[in-house]
């Protein structure tokens, strides 16, 4: 942590490191003057998954470590989880020889099948399951000063089965600690929405903690902790508190992958990290002297006398393998943690040819016509052949529908194919007049989702068309590239979303080269990082607010650099990707790259064939053939019109195939799977490593 830029501030305000001396020394005080019959139990939730509860929870332990606390007056517990895998805590607190409970320990654990055995009346009652609960904490509170208790998920994970997050902090006894996401708007609406669910189950909430705050820019924690106080401060007599925004740490990032194979030493290390970067920001005293100041906490004793002998109910739920193998026959897929991820989990021709080939080829015969302006992961419609379901692609690389097996995507019975749909064309330019002698492209509004544009789309937004003409590849990029980079964008999106989310939750690394990890960080930090400059601009438009100060952020944090930046690390993330892996599965990572880069010369169906799609026959081909010429030139233009005169017959077919392409363009395509429409073009694909998985037409 030597020459970190520090940062310091007590209950939500700003101070100075003297202070934050002071305060340290009273903190410590305050710990140890912790009356020794009392138990302090704190509930850390999260407000969304994947917010840093256990980070959080770590901050707590390690402070009242380095706050003069034995690790035998310590205690962790996860009382109700669906990971089993080993976390980021378990490891420190074995080390440490803080008593924990968490994974496969947990008292309740929501495995594969197990929702579905509680409905059937197989797994007991809620109120027993909460017993065990109770039951099992209380059994760890004695002699305990302190006792973390970590959530699951968000507030109301687990209410199907009667044992949501605020039933589980009621029977435990312990007021809770919501940690949210960093931001303004967004943030306290969330705060608000996810205290009330605590409240409107009379569960005591201390207050909240801001997590993974940006470090610079309009979304800085420095300037969302003052709004945030501010709000705070204009709730009069609320009762919660506001106890800090944390920055974001890159060196933390990542660190519930990387904890699992950390060596003590570094282990030590990055607890530490973890321990002083949280109390610089957090109001860590606060947070504990309002716990014990909470009649739950007050009513709890160390050491509670013994309850006179009462016959409790017991039950005996149906066993896990029962369960398990009710569940597998019926067609689960099995629990997530359970998962490798090795990119599919290694990124397969199966899981991501299909897309940049397909819908490749459809926006290569649309280029005489339009460019669609908007390819991204929601207009991106897959369609099941066998069993007629139809889902976005954005929602593909999570998909837990009847075709997910062994955590890929995959079709039974019968001939495997899947059609792809490209909708949503309210945003396309025509091709002609945006490059032609009225140059539209100057002049006309940025369209589609930010998450996907280019850097040159950046450039215009920050600069300008005349900053962006100064540039030669980001100037033709903008032209005639937008709809090949967003769907090179796409591609990373489905190669990669998947196994980050298991990666994410804790299912450890197959056996794949560090070069993989490399490829989901650099997708991380680029999909973070866009996201929140479209919350920003969302946010702005939606409300009807004032752009003017978020356009200034854009420029002032020069957000085209970043995406020149971020755009070339999963670039070069996916070219080592390639260099380790077998031929066909290096074709498509170069080719997914090469839609990504604003040098590259390739067009849409050189890339397809760089992916490993064969060149077509047919009416098909010989729209994308013409597709291939300059869209600029009067010989495209008369294609695309349908008007060019034939010489040859040969000419002549190629006419016909791009009047019939041209007539349809304006009734958009046929949604009937049996009647394709004018617009669609044949596109059967074969695929060598998942049985086939999509074989099919892209519309």
């Amino acid at each position: 942590m030597a020459g970190m830029d520090k940062s310091y501030f007590l209950d939500g305000k700003p101070s100075t490191g003297t202070e934050v001396n002071q305060a340290s020394h009273a903190g410590t005080e305050l710990l140890q003057m912790l009356p020794s019959t009392t138990c302090v139990r704190v509930f850390v939730a999260g407000a969304v998954t994947h917010v840093g509860k256990t980070s959080v929870c770590l901050g707590l332990l390690a402070a009242l470590r380095k706050a003069g606390l034995t690790a035998q007056e310590l205690a962790y517990i996860k009382p109700a989880t669906q990971c089993e895998a080993p976390d980021l805590l378990s490891k420190w607190c074995a080390k440490e020889g803080i008593e924990y409970v968490a994974g496969e320990e947990a008292p309740l654990v929501f495995y594969s099948g197990f929702t579905r055995s509680f409905l059937a009346g197989e797994q007991g009652t809620s109120a027993q399951w909460l017993q065990k609960i109770e039951e099992r904490i209380q059994k760890l509170s004695d002699g305990k000063r302190v006792v973390i208790v970590d959530g699951v998920g968000f507030p109301a994970v687990g209410s199907i089965v009667g044992v949501d997050n605020a039933d589980v902090a009621r029977a435990s006894r312990a007021p809770v600690l919501l940690v949210c996401k960093s931001g303004v708007g967004s943030a306290v609406d969330s705060f608000s929405l996810n205290s009330s669910y605590f409240l409107a189950k009379s569960v005591p909430v201390l207050g909240a903690v801001f997590n993974l705050g940006e470090i610079e820019g309009f979304y800085s924690s420095d300037k969302c902790r003052e709004s945030i106080q501010a709000w705070f401060a204009m709730q009069g007599g609320r009762r919660e508190r506001f106890y800090g925004v944390v920055p974001k740490l890159p060196e933390l990032d990542g660190l519930r992958e990387r904890i699992k194979d950390t060596g003590e030493d570094d282990l030590d290390a990055l607890a530490d990290m973890n321990a002083v970067h949280f109390a610089q920001h957090v109001d860590i005293a606060a947070i504990f002297a309002d716990a014990a100041a909470d009649p739950w906490c007050r009513g709890v004793r160390t050491n509670p006398q013994p309850a006179p002998t009462v016959k409790v109910s017991t039950f005996q739920p149906l066993s896990r393998d029962a369960v398990s193998a009710t569940a597998k026959k019926a067609g689960a897929k099995g629990q997530l943690p359970a998962l490798r991820w090795s990119l599919t989990d290694q990124p397969s021709r199966s899981s991501a040819s299909p897309e940049p080939c397909s819908l490749g080829k459809t926006d290569d015969g649309l280029a005489p016509l339009a460019w669609h302006r908007d390819v991204n992961s929601h207009n991106v419609l897959i369609c099941n052949e066998t069993s007629e379901d139809v889902l976005s692609l954005a929602s593909f690389p999570l998909a837990t529908s009847n075709c997910l097996q062994d955590g890929m995507l995959s079709l039974d019975d019968g001939e495997e194919k899947a059609s792809f749909w490209l909708c949503d064309l309210g945003l396309a330019v025509d091709s002609q007049s945006w490059i032609g002698e009225e140059n539209l492209w100057r002049v006309t509004d940025i369209g589609g989702d930010c998450r996907y544009w280019p850097a040159s789309c950046w450039m215009v937004h920050c600069f300008g068309a005349d900053y962006l003409e100064e540039r030669p590849n980001f100037c033709r990029q903008y032209k005639s590239r937008l709809d090949i980079h967003a769907l090179g964008i796409t591609a990373i999106e489905v190669l990669c979303t998947k196994p980050l989310a298991l990666r994410t939750a804790g299912a450890p690394a197959g056996d794949v080269p560090s070069c993989w990890s490399s490829l989901l960080d650099a997708w991380k930090q680029y999909h973070d990082t866009v996201s929140d400059w479209w919350q920003a601009i969302y946010s702005v438009f939606s409300a009807g607010g004032d752009f003017r100060p978020v356009h200034a952020w854009l420029v002032e944090i020069a957000a085209p650099d970043k995406v020149v930046s971020l755009v070339g690390n999963m670039r070069q993330a996916l070219y080592e990707c390639a260099d380790c892996s077998d031929e066909a599965v290096a074709q498509l990572l170069r080719a997914v790259a090469a839609a990504a880069d604003e040098d590259s010369q390739l067009e849409l169906l050189d890339i397809c064939k760089l992916a490993g799609q064969a060149p077509e026959t047919g009416p098909g081909a010989a729209l994308s053939t013409e597709a291939k010429q300059d869209p600029s030139s009067t010989a495209a233009a008369d294609v695309a019109a349908g008007t060019q005169d034939s010489a040859t017959s040969q000419e002549e077919s190629r006419g016909k195939a791009t009047r019939h392409a041209s007539n349809g363009c304006g009734q958009g395509p046929s949604m009937s799977r049996s009647q394709p429409g004018p617009m669609s073009v044949s596109l059967p694909v074969a695929f060598t490593e998942l049985r086939g998985l999509w074989r099919g037409s892209c519309y």
